[in-house]
């Protein structure tokens, strides 16, 4: 996926506001790219205008055929449907795919153990915790079959021990599945366990401050590796 000299602006209080001005950025397919930067400096409007929810006002993102298609999104709140169980939240996303009921119920299924909820396949979603939320909610992402998954800091809301056993669930489903990531955070820790590369992200409008490549596979990784934690000592502001 390459991202041509974007640009962005909105009109408030009768000024002009750019948000970003020929933004830049190339993403390799099968990778997970994390968007680092400051809260509202414009990482979210750069997800919009690559899933075509917002027009650019310059530039373009051009896609590869393989990530060619429908986009998935994971947000920072789950947006699961509360009048339906587990299952049924996975489940109504691959209606339009699957038309055997038998095949989509089974197809859900196996996201749900992927992510060790399948025993809570019939509970309502006020019956689970907020953790437990976004897990249906990634195992939803990756049931539906897109080839870009766009995350705008979906771990954002979530102690520590939550925030890293849902990295890890996430994982062990992109390293099935190897689609396209590219997610947002202002959250250091998330970037470096998560990316293949980091992006660091300037305020409004918008830019490319540098760029990390981590070579260490994403199972691999410890909090307590020495190479993360210069990394990390590197990104802090």
């Amino acid at each position: 996926m390459k991202l041509n000299s974007l640009s962005k602006h909105y009109i408030a209080d009768n000024k002009e506001l750019s948000v970003l001005k020929e933004f830049s950025l190339e993403v390799e397919k099968g990778t997970i790219v994390a968007l680092l930067g400051p809260s509202g400096c414009g990482k979210t409007t750069l997800l919009r205008l690559i899933a075509g929810l917002e027009k650019a006002d310059g530039g373009e993102v051009t896609l590869e055929k393989e990530e060619e298609g429908p986009v998935s999104f994971l947000f920072q709140e789950p947006r699961l449907l509360p009048w339906h169980n587990v299952l049924t939240n996975v489940e109504l996303v691959l209606r339009p795919f699957i038309k055997d009921r038998k095949e989509r119920i089974k197809e859900a299924s196996k996201f749900l153990e992927m992510v060790n909820l399948l025993q809570y396949s019939r509970f309502k979603v006020d019956q689970l915790s907020g953790g437990m939320r976004q897990r249906v909610a990634i195992a939803r992402a990756f049931a539906f079959p897109a080839n870009l998954m766009l995350l705008d800091e979906p771990f954002q809301s979530l102690d520590q021990e939550m925030r890293l056993s849902l990295i890890k669930a996430y994982l062990t489903l992109w390293e099935q599945y190897r689609r396209t990531t590219l997610f947002v955070t202002h959250n250091i820790t998330e970037a470096l366990l998560m990316a293949d590369t980091i992006v660091r992200l300037s305020k409004k409008p918008m830019g490319v401050l540098d760029t990390t490549k981590i070579d260490i596979p994403q199972r691999e990784r410890s909090l307590q590796d020495p190479h993360l934690l210069y990394l990390m000592g590197e990104l802090h502001p």
